[in-house]
């Protein structure tokens, strides 16, 4: 499918900064729509590094939610599982840090983390084997 994001930002005194999205499917191939709102910090760290963190919460609807969580009375026949059909509401909520060095020219190195948890009808689904999920990131950029 194409999905569409749509998202503004407000940037606040001392690093702080509101934000919110929507993902829209725009060819309606199942993906529904979801979004998020959430609040972040930005700052330096010495010699060039620059650091973020930040939490959000998303949201979907009854579409994306069914689409990833869901279980229809056809699958649940499958697999055992029972038949669940969210509605709209909470998906999740995320915490991230992240940092990016600069190295030599226009190179730079960035790394991160961020934790997961699943909230309201998402954590309720019969499918996720847990409830939260952790990640780590790094990578190597260079600038123009």
């Amino acid at each position: 499918t194409v999905r569409a994001r749509f998202m503004a930002s407000y940037r606040l005194e001392g690093g702080w900064s509101l934000g919110g999205a929507t993902v829209l499917d725009m060819l309606g191939r199942g993906g529904g729509w979801q979004g998020d709102v959430g609040v972040g910090h930005q700052g330096r760290l010495g010699a060039g590094t620059t650091w973020g963190s930040g939490v959000a919460l998303a949201f979907a609807g009854d579409r994306n939610l069914q689409t990833y969580f869901g279980v229809t009375e056809e699958q649940a026949a499958r697999t055992g599982y029972p038949v669940y059909e969210p509605r709209t509401g909470l998906r999740d909520i995320t915490a991230h840090v992240n940092a990016r060095t600069p190295l030599v020219d226009h190179w730079h190195v960035f790394y991160g983390a961020s934790l997961s948890r699943l909230l309201g009808p998402a954590a309720a689904s019969p499918l996720p084997r847990r409830t939260s999920t952790w990640g780590l990131n790094a990578g190597l950029a260079y600038r123009f």
